[in-house]
């Protein structure tokens, strides 16, 4: 995630959640065969909350077949501060998932701090080509977004618009994608677009990178995104670090 998880996320995400339902509705899905789209916006409710009495419940969920569940799972363990989880958010900083990796990764690092530095040293890149499809719709920054990506070892594609995304999406099998919010030429979102790769269960597993001006961090990540940069607020060195951490 881009930026620091704070108060501000977590009164966020329950705003988000309460504006779709009750607490308890999302409560109900905490549990293996539910919904995965429910379950894994509940383990955000209960991690803003930070509400200790679903210990045992997430535990389960850390063997879900949804990379999503598995990933806010962990994501759970360390807003709660729960030590006891680490042997198995250690295990899972090897699951085939990067999403759930990267989970896994961040929850360790707050329950054990200076780990991440070791887990690093370690790692290594898991493609052989690492192609990653830009949606955006203004031509200048498709080109300086390719130049860089391109000049730190990506192969680098870009699409237009969301139906395009989707298109390529589908014929290249891209490990990323970042998108921006705003899409004039098809007057529809990134936001919209996240929620419809999400959906896709041929698309469901690329991990979904937001670059734009617009703060909506928490939405978009309550839609399924991975990871959320501002433009006004981060450079060129901050998006490769975090496509090269998501790849290895």
């Amino acid at each position: 995630m881009g930026s620091n998880i704070n108060s501000y996320f977590d009164k966020a995400i329950l705003g988000i959640a309460q504006a779709y339902g009750q607490y308890q509705f999302w409560l109900e899905n905490l549990f293996p065969g539910s919904n995965p789209d429910a379950t894994w916006r509940a383990l955000m409710v209960i991690s803003a909350l930070k509400d200790k009495a679903f210990v045992e419940q997430v535990s389960e969920l850390l063997k879900s077949s949804d990379s999503r569940v598995r990933g806010w799972a962990c994501y759970y363990f360390g807003s709660i501060m729960h030590q006891e989880s680490s042997d198995k958010l250690l295990s899972l900083t090897n699951d085939p998932s990067p999403r759930v990796r990267q989970h896994a990764r961040h929850a360790l690092s707050i329950l054990q701090p200076g780990i991440d530095s070791g887990m690093a040293r370690g790692r290594r890149f898991v493609h052989d080509e690492f192609k990653v499809l830009i949606s955006e719709d203004n031509p200048q920054s498709r080109q300086q977004l390719s130049l860089l990506l391109e000049r730190a070892g990506f192969v680098a594609h870009y699409a237009s618009t969301e139906e395009e995304t989707l298109i390529l999406a589908e014929k290249l099998n891209p490990q990323i994608i970042i998108t921006d919010n705003q899409k004039e030429r098809d007057n529809l979102s990134g936001l919209n677009m996240t929620w419809d790769l999400c959906r896709n269960s041929k698309l469901r597993e690329i991990i979904l990178i937001m670059l734009t001006v617009d703060e909506i961090e928490p939405i978009f990540l309550w839609q399924g995104g991975d990871y959320f940069l501002n433009k006004l607020r981060f450079g060129a060195a901050q998006l490769v670090s975090a496509l090269t951490t998501y790849m290895t």
